[in-house]
């Protein structure tokens, strides 16, 4: 009974989210490949590339009722231990989803732990980066932004479904990292694309890049990053 109460309380955090659109920041929606009218149904993979901000689960205002139902009862949720452990951001973090997951920055214990948990029943949003991108275009050390070799692994585990690519507009005008308060009344654009798992491997398989696999994946979801994230 406390499962489903919390369960429904997650729903309605969930649910003002999306309220959020429609008030404070209405979304512009670009699909690159629009799935299926029933298609949300088969989802369980979410990835959002553009990684700029904390503030990325006002995103929930794309996403169709139903599906939120889903969320707020099958979400897995990984977040680096340095973020779980923010006074601020870790509470606020860790009510979004049912299983919020720790993640070192290291190809450790949390990482395999992580993966145990992706059962086939459960919902996945992934931030491939893994690191967010700063106002000057840069990760936190000054480097640029790349996608992570473990983008391979999670798509493997998804395989014969889709994975809905979130190409986010950015939200520095929104809440920037290492800001607390998000600026309201501002617009936010994001463009969407339903890809079939296998055929997108596939396809990288046969490409003679010479790049191994995980480099492959990698450098294909950086260059549609750069190709579909909308200009606000």
């Amino acid at each position: 009974m406390l499962t489903k109460s919390i369960a429904y309380l997650r729903l309605c955090l969930l649910l003002g989210l999306k309220a959020l659109r429609f008030s404070f920041y209405p979304t512009r929606i670009k699909w690159i490949q629009r799935p299926a009218s029933d298609a949300w149904d088969d989802i369980r993979l979410i990835m959002i590339l553009n990684h700029t901000s904390l503030f990325e689960f006002v995103y929930a205002g794309v996403i169709p009722f139903r599906f939120l139902v889903r969320m707020s009862q099958k979400l897995i949720f990984p977040v680096a231990m340095e973020t779980l452990a923010h006074g601020f951001y870790g509470p606020i973090l860790k009510t979004l989803a049912p299983y919020v997951v720790p993640l070192s920055r290291k190809r450790d214990r949390t990482w395999h732990d992580f993966l145990a948990q992706l059962h086939p029943d459960a919902i996945l949003i992934a931030m491939p980066e893994g690191q967010m991108k700063r106002p000057n275009g840069l990760d936190k050390h000054g480097r640029p932004m790349t996608i992570k070799g473990g983008a391979l692994e999670i798509l493997q585990k998804f395989s014969g479904e889709k994975v809905l690519l979130v190409y986010s507009g950015g939200l520095h005008h929104v809440l920037p990292p290492n800001r607390y308060l998000p600026r309201i009344f501002k617009r936010i654009a994001v463009a969407l694309e339903a890809v079939d798992i296998d055929s997108y491997l596939n396809t990288l398989a046969q490409n003679k890049s010479g790049l191994r696999p995980k480099e492959a994946v990698a450098r294909d979801l950086e260059a549609r990053r750069d190709r579909y994230c909308p200009q606000l």
